[in-house]
């Protein structure tokens, strides 16, 4: 497997060669510049195929170790990780989230009930969790202690999310192919760009979010060509 990143401050690619023939599902970057990616291969899992890799700004690549979830048919939809370290992974088949206390730590189960397909997650600026479910249309917060709410309902299909830490505002990528903002405090979903990127798979509806606050989505036509939504 192959991922590429794009540095902030000087425009030039990173590329990282890890292990096996798989495919990225989900990821998200801490406040050192370490890029998680987790990855599946439904035909073989050996190797980190089916696990999340941390992937070093200098181009080191660190094998998580597998735990007793990993395996054929139960893969990574969505991964969060807190500036202290905290990472979150949510099994979309298994309707879990998991929480590990730093790089390659054991995971525990962190919420196990009450969630339909999860997908993908999110932080705010406390370390609430945001979770986007695919089945209910429902996104959830849920706190540090793992408290869990409803905090927006009535969207198609939604997976990808992000959270603008400055403003409040969750970015979602729902299941119809539209981007819709919900404001500070949760409530209804506003469409914000019409068709702007693909959602109809588990990898191909991740948003990303830059520091000055814009919004980046992939074409509808699931290609690798990136969109850049301006603030508004």
């Amino acid at each position: 497997g192959i991922a590429t990143g794009t540095g902030a401050a000087v425009p030039a690619t990173q590329r990282w060669n890890y292990t096996g023939n798989s495919i990225a599902t989900s990821s998200a970057v801490d406040s050192n510049g370490n890029v998680y990616v987790a990855t599946y291969n439904g035909d073989d899992c050996s190797g980190s195929r089916c696990g999340t890799k941390q992937l070093t700004p200098g181009g080191g690549i660190n094998y998580f170790a597998n735990q007793g979830w990993n395996g054929s048919g139960v893969f990574i939809t969505g991964l969060a990780v807190t500036p202290g370290g905290i990472i979150y992974e949510s099994v979309g088949t298994g309707n879990k989230i998991y929480k590990r206390t730093g790089y390659n730590q054991s995971t525990t189960e962190f919420v196990n009930t009450g969630l339909s397909r999860p997908c993908g997650l999110t932080l705010d600026s406390s370390d609430n969790l945001y979770v986007a479910n695919k089945d209910s249309g429902v996104i959830q917060k849920i706190t540090p202690a793992g408290v869990v709410s409803t905090y927006a309902s009535g969207l198609t299909s939604p997976c990808g999310v992000v959270m603008n830490k400055t403003t409040g505002t969750l970015y979602v990528a729902d299941g119809d192919g539209d981007i819709r903002t919900i404001s500070s405090g949760g409530g209804s979903a506003t469409l914000l760009v019409s068709a702007a990127c693909n959602t109809n798979w588990w990898g191909g509806s991740q948003l990303a979010i830059d520091e000055a606050g814009y919004l980046y989505g992939r074409y509808c036509d699931g290609s690798s060509i990136v969109t850049q939504i301006s603030p508004t």
